[in-house]
């Protein structure tokens, strides 16, 4: 008879192999009249039952003879009854005999003549699981008879999980390990490789990676992940469809009462998985439940001093407790002299059997124990939270501290605890609006600010005038502006700057945020200098708050050089990053030398920033920070860099709620798409800066059509796409309504020639002439800017073709700016071999930056000079499915899938219609299909896998 399928050993034991190996080698020496022992160990839930039920069938298939049983805890009064419940029989009376001893040896030679009985039909497994609940006689008999019959063909499988038992069942294991003939196997944990693949086979769907991380949970033990899994499916929370498991979680734990070392599951514990951990814990003393009682209230980590007190017991008074907890697996001594639980769900399912009234009072008691010790101060501060009900002054004092305390070290956990502290008190106190204030100033630095603005205007409702409304008043403010809702912003400024007696920081802050929502509210280019400067001149001339103001304004109307200046005379770089929630002054310092191309000097500034930030886990200035920073990246042609920090600003700036930042992450993966020629996500993320989509309110410009980001990247994409009499229309409308000198502070260097380039070549040449002119202003406004300087001789040297003044702009820092320039020399210089040198060297540029578009027009010039450049890269790779096709087989591929034409293919990337056909000819022998229709499938299927992968 032959053994199990393989296929079905594999579903029902994942990464168990070797051991299936090991035993089935035993049966076979079995089926040879060879006896032995195979033990089995691990702790609980780790496959060892599977595996003994696996065995026994196993060696039903082989013809051997099976007995199987397990022993019973409540079953322990009566002697071998495992051992003749294996049998399939009950031990027989011995009244007769009286002595105990006599009776018990009695019990065991007849149990070893019914085996003796079985052994002259066939081999035999005599099966035994959870010895350690075993009687003594039965400990005593397998240890006799194991040696009695030791060359007889009978096999004993004997399983146990490890520490418990006591010394019998220990000493009776350490003896048959003395065996020669005894084969042991000591189960570990399942890996995360075997647990994934028992989760798909539980499933029978494809696990999403939140599914997946279920494995993390369940301490390698399959027992574990199939309660878990079977119980999220029983209640809802494992949704298949379509052959895919989703997970729905709940919302997370407040982070103030979150262990970061602990791995705690989104969801409620099923009530199926939370009885089998109950149950593993059933058959501790009273006295080692009280104890893991007291800890789960405790904490992941806690205390063994505290938890004794509050027991009431001395440290040596709870010793016996802890060693019935280490023993069984649940409690560990920690690294730095704590206690702490093995695994976070062990603790939930203790915690969660405590009722919610007790759990309160319980936390409440541990509160007032570590409050007295200062190095147990801030995990009193927790469970005070935690247990402190409604009117508990106390309680109210001591998290109005600790919000007060960390609201710049640890912003976060400070709004959680002033908004807890709000919740005990009574809403219209002056306590209330104190929580407010400090709940505020932590929400502006860490978000979300949409949380910000519901709390600020809860508050306003109900609190009366004077210094605290104002406060109040002044950070709902700045919520309101960060979040772009300026006009509101701006209503709650103006009625600050009209209270007689405001705070004197109130006031300056006050100027500030009027000189904020006056440049965000109206249209750039038509901002009156007057009204701009105005807040600012009420500001201490000098002070960070003035020389922040009048940078703004300076900025806004195009003074780069005066801002940049103001700036400098009041602090350096690295002075003051981090003064006040919202770091304005070092951020628009960055925002200033990167218009002015100090590259270096921005990324340094930046990285000063967004260290500090994220040090203190403030996320509003660390987005800002990076939003800039990828900005930077972008203009130093570190494509990869640039979008990948933008992606990640993009889903920063949602949770936290800065529609800015957004907006520039969007802007940068636009430029990054265009660059790339991925025109159609180029488009994608162009859409995504319209202020509609993001919540904001603006006038003029803003309000008619988006933003001068919206625009340029507008005016390129559609460039890029073969509309380039769109894009001139976009370019003729900007400058005759709003002139473009915002546009190019915006865009940077390439905007004037560019523009003018485009205009040209639509014959255009008023338009032309008005950008140039505008970007002399600029250059004038601003002598000691070089980039401007070169971006203007750039414009007018494209204007005239004039070599010299083009030739001038090639030496400019922004390398975009100098590859363009060496496009447009290579245009009017007037000789063969020198243009190709010119667009050779461009081509150069844009290659090292990876942008593919630029790359591919450069070198559709350079063919009709007669130069062709190979464009494909010659690396290895498959030779068939998607994996085989080249960047620009998969660039053409994408285009068609998008319903394109082989000539809108063409025109996009810059080449003939003919090799875009000979393009798609190749790819369709690659992949192995005949039509467009299949092709868009390919492109749809790896399209998910890829973003699968990146989620």
């Amino acid at each position: 008879m032959g053994n199990p399928p393989q296929g079905r050993r594999v579903r029902s034991l994942r990464g168990r192999d070797e051991t299936l190996e090991r035993i089935e080698s035993f049966l076979r020496g079995l089926r040879r009249s060879e006896g032995g022992i195979l033990t089995l160990e691990g702790p609980e839930g780790v496959g060892r039952t599977s595996l003994i039920d696996w065995t026994c069938r196993t060696a039903g298939s082989m013809g051997i003879g099976v007995a199987r049983a397990s022993a019973d805890e409540l079953l322990r009064i009566v002697p071998l009854m495992p051992l003749y419940a294996a049998l399939g029989e009950s031990p027989p009376p011995m009244e007769a005999v009286t002595d105990g001893s006599q009776r018990l040896m009695s019990s065991i030679g007849h149990f070893r003549s019914r085996v003796e009985q079985r052994l002259l039909e066939h081999p035999l497994v005599i099966a035994v699981d959870d010895v350690h609940w075993s009687d003594p006689g039965s400990l005593l008999a397998l240890r006799t008879l194991s040696v009695q019959l030791r060359h007889r063909p009978v096999a004993w499988v004997l399983g146990r999980c490890v520490g418990r038992g006591g010394g019998a069942v220990d000493r009776l294991f350490d003896s048959l390990h003395e065996n020669t003939t005894t084969t042991a196997v000591t189960l570990s944990p399942l890996d995360d490789g075997a647990l994934l693949e028992l989760l798909g086979d539980v499933l029978e769907a494809s696990p999403s990676p939140e599914v997946s991380s279920l494995v993390g949970l369940t301490m390698g033990s399959p027992r574990l992940l199939v309660e878990l899994v079977r119980g999220l499916l029983e209640e809802g929370r494992i949704r298949v469809r379509g052959g895919r498991a989703e997970l729905d979680t709940a919302p997370t734990a407040s982070v103030l009462f979150h262990d970061p070392r602990a791995a705690v599951p989104p969801f409620p514990l099923p009530r199926r998985f939370r009885s089998e951990l109950e149950r593993r814990l059933s058959y501790l003393s009273p006295g080692a439940h009280q104890l893991l009682q007291v800890g789960a209230v405790l904490g992941s980590s806690f205390s063994p001093q505290v938890c004794a007190e509050m027991i009431g017991e001395s440290v040596a008074g709870i010793l016996p407790y802890l060693r019935e907890a280490v023993d069984a697996h649940v409690i560990a001594c920690g690294d730095d002299e704590a206690l702490e639980f093995r695994h976070e769900l062990h603790r939930r399912a203790v915690l969660d059997a405590i009722p919610r009234a007790v759990r309160g009072a319980l936390h409440r008691e541990a509160a007032e124990i570590m409050l007295r010790h200062p190095h147990s101060t801030f995990h009193g501060v927790q469970h005070m939270a935690l247990g402190a009900r409604h009117g508990d002054g106390d309680a109210v004092t001591v998290l109005g501290q600790a919000a007060r305390d960390h609201v710049r070290s640890a912003p976060e956990i400070s709004a959680e605890l002033a908004l807890r502290a709000l919740e005990l008190v009574d809403p219209g106190s002056e306590q209330a609006a104190d929580l407010t204030n400090t709940a505020l100033q932590a929400l502006l630095r860490h978000g979300p600010l949409d949380r910000a603005i519901d709390i600020g205007n809860q508050a306003l409702e109900r609190t009366a005038s004077g210094p605290r409304r104002s406060r109040i008043q002044c950070a709902l403010a700045q919520a309101m502006l960060l979040a772009e809702r300026c006009e509101e912003a701006r209503d709650h400024v103006d009625s600050l700057l009209i209270d007689p007696a405001p705070p004197e920081d109130v006031r300056l802050d006050a100027h500030l945020l009027r000189v904020q929502s006056s440049l965000a509210a109206t249209g750039a280019d038509r901002l009156d200098p007057a009204e701009a400067l105005r807040g600012a001149e009420h500001a201490r001339t000098g002070s960070a708050a003035w020389s922040t103001a009048m940078s703004m304004a300076r900025w806004k109307v195009g003074d780069v050089e005066e801002a940049l200046t103001v700036l400098s005379e009041t602090a350096g770089d690295g002075e003051g990053l981090l003064p006040d929630a919202t770091p304005l002054r070092p951020l628009l310092h960055a925002e200033l030398l990167l218009a002015a191309r100090q590259t270096d000097r921005t990324v340094d500034l930046l990285r000063s920033v967004a260290e500090a930030a994220d040090s203190y886990g403030w996320r509003v200035p660390l987005t800002c920070a990076q939003a800039l920073w990828a900005e930077a990246d972008l203009v130093a042609g570190r494509l990869d860099h640039a979008a990948e920090r933008a992606a990640e600003v993009v889903r920063a700036a949602q949770e936290v709620g800065l529609p800015s930042c957004a907006r520039r992450g969007h802007g940068v993966l636009a430029a990054v798409a265009t660059h790339r020629g991925d025109v159609g996500e180029s488009l994608a993320h162009v859409a995504r800066l319209r202020p509609g989509n993001t919540g904001a309110r603006f006038r003029g410009l803003m309000g008619r059509r988006g933003g001068p980001e919206f625009l340029w990247h507008s005016i390129r994409a559609l460039d890029a796409d073969g509309e380039q009499e769109r894009a001139r229309e976009l370019v003729r409308t900007v400058v005759e309504e709003d002139g473009a000198q915002r546009l190019m502070l915006v865009g940077g260097p390439t905007v004037g020639p560019w523009s003018v380039r485009l205009a040209l070549h639509g014959g255009d040449r008023a338009t032309a002439r008005r950008i140039t002119t505008e970007a002399g202003r600029l250059a004038d406004r601003n002598p000691n800017v070089r980039i401007l300087r070169v971006a203007h001789d750039h414009t007018r040297g494209v204007l005239d073709q004039d070599v010299g003044l083009t030739l001038r702009a090639t030496e400019a820092a922004d390398p975009w700016s100098a590859a363009l320039a060496q496009e447009d020399l290579a245009e009017v210089v007037g000789d063969r071999s020198a243009a190709v040198t010119c667009l050779e060297t461009a081509m150069a540029a844009y290659t090292s930056f990876g942008a593919g578009q630029d790359a591919a027009r450069v070198r559709r010039r350079l063919r009709e000079l007669g130069v062709r450049r190979r464009h494909w890269s010659s690396s290895a790779r498959p030779s068939h499915g998607w994996e085989s096709l080249t960047d620009t087989e998969r660039a053409v591929a994408r285009q068609v899938a998008e319903g394109l034409t082989n000539r809108q293919v063409a025109g996009r990337m810059f080449l003939s219609p003919h090799t875009i056909g000979f393009h798609l000819r190749r790819i369709y022998r690659k992949l192995d299909i005949h039509s467009r229709v299949d092709l868009a499938r390919h492109v749809h299927v790896n399209s998910a896998a890829h973003e699968d992968s990146v989620r």
